[in-house]
């Protein structure tokens, strides 16, 4: 073909062999541009636009995130790129060889290639970020890990690819070559390595998800998290401030993760009010008889057949009556364990420790419902002659009468 031209030329304009030779490559060059121009039109005007027109009709979601993403209109440019490499022998002449010439349109044209398929591959990636939407399983899943894993995957053997095309060795070569900086590489890249283990291993073991209240105290985090990336994780603690640590911090720190309370449907009070050991008696008569007044208490005491003068201590009915009030709450879990106890004295008096679930998981109604319990817990005191311990005076009297 190159030959033809220049024959045109010299007969027609009569110019002479060189300069038709460069004419000649000029000319095919610029063809080939041309004819490159109107394949990318024909493929995406005619061919991608007929297929994505077919598969909108068939209204499947994960087929439109496809379309979406303008997939197959990448896929358009590998036809210009193929010309460009097979057609670009032809610029060269026997007048004019321009084999470096040639050499450097066909790197460049594999490059092309090699940077379409890339993009390909990244919009296929991206298409797994929308599964959580249409996969109720994966809706917890961090997918945008994984597309950030793959990536990186894609491309480093893009690189290592594109080494081997520019310095025309072959692909196992060229990875051998690179293997012995790969000690290196590791020293350098550490961090990065580091955050993809990490983040492999918190996908795997499923450790967090993005919205899962968590709790590092050494790293003084407590909130919810926003984004789980690939190196770095971003929580919204409750103070409303963004902390944002290394994803390594949740393989190598404490993290008390709360989704289990969450799916589980209660949440644990624990907390315990310290009797003043110097008001723990046996129950008189006259206390006997106020207490069994108590509605709480009554079912307590027609079932007991102790002996009401020596059995009883004001302590033990003040620990039947904090389970009795606890029982009439419709807003305790009871298949969770229930448990009102004492435990051992110490010097700031005797703990009853109440440990309880409430079937309210909210921060806000949780807080509510626990205050609630602790302030009539303790405003009964008074009902049992017992008073509670304080450092700042020994205990608070709660006889409002004294």
């Amino acid at each position: 073909m190159s030959k033809d031209i220049i024959n045109l030329l010299q007969q027609r304009f009569y110019i002479d062999s060189v300069t038709a030779s460069y004419l000649s490559a000029m000319i095919i060059f610029l063809t080939i541009c041309f004819v490159s121009l109107i394949l990318n039109y024909v493929l995406k005007r005619y061919i991608v636009s007929s297929l994505e027109r077919i598969i909108s009709k068939t209204k499947n979601k994960f087929l439109s995130t496809i379309i979406n993403l303008k997939i197959f209109r990448v896929l358009s440019h590998i036809g210009p790129g193929i010309l460009f490499f097979k057609a670009a022998p032809l610029i060269s002449s026997e007048k004019l060889p321009l084999e470096k010439l040639v050499k450097l349109i066909q790197v460049i044209s594999e490059l092309y290639l090699l940077f379409v398929v890339v993009i390909f591959l990244f919009r296929c990636v991206d298409v797994l970020k929308n599964l959580p939407a249409k996969v109720k399983s994966l809706e917890k899943q961090p997918m945008h890990v994984y597309v950030q894993v793959l990536k990186i995957i894609v491309s480093i053997f893009a690189i290592i690819l594109s080494f081997s095309i520019i310095i025309n060795k072959s692909l196992l070569s060229l990875i051998a070559g690179i293997g012995a900086l790969g000690g290196i590489g590791l020293i350098i890249f550490k961090d990065s390595i580091m955050g993809l283990v990490s983040s492999i291993q918190v996908s795997q073991m499923d450790m967090v998800r993005v919205g899962d209240w968590i709790t590092i105290p050494s790293q003084h985090v407590d909130g919810d998290i926003i984004e789980l990336n690939l190196n770095t994780v971003k929580i919204r603690n409750f103070d409303k401030t963004i902390a944002t640590i290394p994803t390594t911090s949740l393989t190598t720190s404490t993290v008390h993760n709360w989704r289990g309370m969450s799916e589980s449907g209660g949440r644990r009070i624990k907390r315990s009010i310290f009797i003043n050991l110097d008001t723990i008696h046996f129950c008189t008569p006259n206390l006997l008889k106020k207490l069994q007044k108590i509605d709480l208490l009554s079912n307590y005491f027609s079932h007991s057949c102790l002996d009401i003068k020596t059995s009883y201590t004001n302590v033990g009915l003040f620990r039947k009556y904090i389970e009795e009030y606890l029982r009439s709450r419709n807003d305790i879990k009871f298949d969770f364990t229930f448990l009102v106890r004492t435990l051992e004295p110490t010097s700031t008096g005797l703990p009853i420790q109440i440990y309880v679930f409430t079937n309210d998981t909210n921060w806000i109604n949780y807080e509510s419902i626990q205050s609630e319990i602790l302030e009539h817990i303790i405003s009964s005191l008074s009902l049992f002659e017992l008073k509670s311990y304080q450092h700042i005076s020994g205990y608070i009297n709660s006889d409002i009468n004294s």
